[in-house]
């Protein structure tokens, strides 16, 4: 069964625009706010998702026929690494990211910033950690530091370098590469929970476990 099938149902109430403004009509739909969240935490576990790295012909439907047997369960990939929206949430192809930044960015060689280098001093202690976002002034500058109880300073362009526009979108991009595809032999047990998680709690506004009227 397709995710759109597995989501619960809500009725709301649809009045009509003309007289008699007293009758009203309710119209059955699916409740897209009801959401199902994996923590990041169970990335944790080993024994229930492998690493997969996404490559430019990959597709979610692809993927879970090549681990699963089937396409259906695309959407147990998507939910299980909390992809909401797949234009933004998955990598786009190495052809595609390029034309994507010369359309955002103008030049795609151009700085987006700096980013610092490990750095330690004389005695082997870090005065610098690796990856900072710093800026012009820092990369142009000197930066002063503790060195075995006296000051001492260094070139700032000796310990950052410059990331340009492309290489800043293809770190992001890589990083959206990187999915956890849940082990075959718990879908079923995933499916199951899933299914539970979506039925409603008994209220004012419960008619059955997959349907609830809004607005009471």
């Amino acid at each position: 069964m397709a995710y759109f099938n597995r989501l619960p149902n809500i009725e709301f109430e649809e009045r009509p625009l003309v007289f008699p403004f007293s009758e009203k009509d309710y119209v059955l739909a699916k409740n897209f706010f009801k959401r199902y969240k994996v923590t990041e935490s169970s990335y944790n576990f080993q024994n229930f998702f492998s690493e997969y790295n996404i490559t430019d012909e990959d597709r979610i439907d692809y993927l879970s026929y090549k681990f699963y047997n089937t396409s259906e369960f695309d959407w147990v990939i998507l939910i299980t690494n909390n992809i909401i929206n797949t234009y933004f949430d998955l990598p786009v192809k190495d052809v595609d990211l390029y034309e994507m930044v010369v359309k955002s960015y103008g030049n795609p060689d151009a700085i987006h910033h700096y980013e610092t280098k490990e750095f330690k001093n004389s005695t082997g202690q870090l005065v610098l950690k690796a990856g900072l976002n710093v800026d012009a002034a820092f990369y142009n500058g000197t930066y002063k530091y503790y060195n075995n109880g006296s000051v001492a300073s260094v070139a700032g362009n000796t310990i950052s370098y410059p990331v340009t526009n492309y290489e800043y979108e293809l770190r992001l991009n890589n990083e959206k590469r990187k999915i956890y595809i849940l082990r075959p032999e718990f879908v079923q047990e995933f499916v199951d929970q899933f299914d539970a998680g979506m039925e409603y709690a008994i209220s004012s506004s419960y008619i059955d476990r997959t349907t609830k009227k809004a607005g009471i």
